[in-house]
């Protein structure tokens, strides 16, 4: 797309800036500085505003009208946008070109087949409810509301059973791209098991993978909609009861996979392109979301790990913070202690000196009490303890004394595997 400079001039003060850039192929920013390359000259702040007000600004001349060259411009936005999309949705549509269609005689997995026969059994008693085959409707087209009981009753999976809620035909199918999905899955590694959710009665299926694991599930929507004659005639063929409320809840006829549950994971339909044929897509989108969930595990496993090595290097900070203020206090206890011997040493020897005039019978019975009291005690009992200790720190180490002063705080950058340094010690914390 080309423009003059004079037609380029007359556009800016005609459009908004931001759409005619998109218009032009380019961003406002980028329009912004080709007309300042050639001096064309542009609308001030608010004048859109006040040009909606009928106060618009006079529109100023373009300058050297001789100078008039053509200006190139790319193809509008909307035009390459268009043109993106219509290409991807070719080569979307030719993805789905070949695709295997699985059929209940050739399942592969006990699972599948263990549901195929319970479907199988849904389908019978229905036949017998209704006095009609199955087979004289299944290909015919679907209609809605539906018109035979095979496509308004629902399938329910119970337990060992595939996790389906669908009518008989949709039910079929989902048994079938079942056995597909698991098989892909299990080729990348990716285990599928079911697992029994006891408030429902019924298995939930799940993709699991290094731990993590995504649910999937399939199944047929339903609306709500008016009990109509034929509707309660259905219902009375399919469970034998006359329906009484006003509303049914009514099939929709299109099956569904929903990956992640039904809150915030992501469902497949037909809509674009057959199930069969988007099965590449789902277990993509499974290996994708179970990546995404171990990456997000192994973070958080970092995380938790660096929280809680801080968490230690900071409790055994603490501990040896509030062990060498506790120091002081003991010193001064054993301190007592041992001035109170010293004591207790100076009042014997003042005995004994009283003694020195007495008789000797009298100094016989004294001098066996002070053995007596003697042999009791130490005056440097508390002193040659102390000593000891400081031995034994020494030459066993912190981590074999418990004495948490005398050990060193640790940095903050300290190694995780500091446990084995500290083992005993953190015994008494942990």
């Amino acid at each position: 797309m080309n423009k003059t400079r004079q037609e380029l001039f007359d556009l800016v003060w005609e459009v908004p800036m931001v759409h005619l850039g998109s218009q032009l192929g380019l961003s406002d920013v980028g329009l912004r500085k080709i007309c300042v390359k050639y001096g064309i000259p542009l609308p001030p702040r608010g004048y859109w505003m006040r040009k909606q007000m009928g106060k618009a600004d006079e529109r100023p001349q373009l300058t050297q009208l001789q100078f008039n060259p053509v200006i190139e411009f790319g193809e509008p936005l909307d035009v390459v946008v268009k043109e993106i999309k219509r290409k991807e949705r070719e080569k979307f549509l030719k993805s789905l070109e070949n695709y295997e269609v699985r059929t209940i005689d050739e399942l592969k997995d006990l699972r599948c087949v263990r549901t195929a026969e319970a479907i199988s059994i849904f389908i019978a008693d229905l036949e017998k409810r209704s006095r009609e085959s199955y087979d004289s409707v299944k290909d015919k087209p679907a209609k809605w509301p539906p018109n035979n009981v095979f496509a308004f009753k629902y399938f329910y999976a119970r337990k060992e059973q595939i996790p389906i809620r669908a009518t008989a035909r949709h039910a079929l199918r989902a048994v079938c791209l079942a056995d597909q999905l698991i098989e892909r899955l299990e080729k990348i590694d990716i285990e599928v098991e079911l697992v029994e959710n006891t408030y429902r009665q019924r298995r939930e299926m799940y993709a699991k993978k290094q731990g993590e694991k995504y649910q999937i599930e399939f199944r047929e929507p339903w609306t709500k909609g008016s009990a109509t004659k034929e509707l309660i005639k259905l219902e009375k063929l399919g469970t034998g009861y006359d329906y009484y409320r006003d509303y049914m809840e009514i099939p929709k006829g299109v099956l569904t996979v929903i990956m992640g549950g039904h809150y915030y994971g992501k469902t497949f339909t037909d809509a674009k392109g057959k199930l069969e044929a988007q099965l590449d897509k789902m277990v993509e989108y499974i290996e994708e979301k179970l990546d995404a969930e171990i990456e997000s595990t192994k973070e958080s496993e970092i995380r938790q790990k660096e929280y809680d090595r801080q968490k230690k290097i900071r409790q055994y900070n603490e501990l040896i913070a509030t062990s060498r203020k506790e120091q002081f206090e003991i010193a001064l206890k054993e301190a007592e202690r041992h001035e109170g011997l010293m004591r207790l040493d100076e009042y014997l020897k003042k005995i004994e000196c009283e003694l020195a005039g007495r008789d000797e019978a009298q100094r016989e019975v004294a001098q066996q009490w002070l053995s007596l009291v003697r042999e009791s005690f130490d005056k440097d009992q508390w002193v040659k303890s102390r000593v000891r200790r400081f031995n034994k720190i020494a030459t066993e180490g912190v981590t074999k004394r418990g004495q948490h002063w005398y050990a060193s705080p640790l940095p903050e950058d300290a190694d995780p595997e500091f446990e084995e340094m500290y083992r005993d010690d953190m015994l008494d914390w942990m």
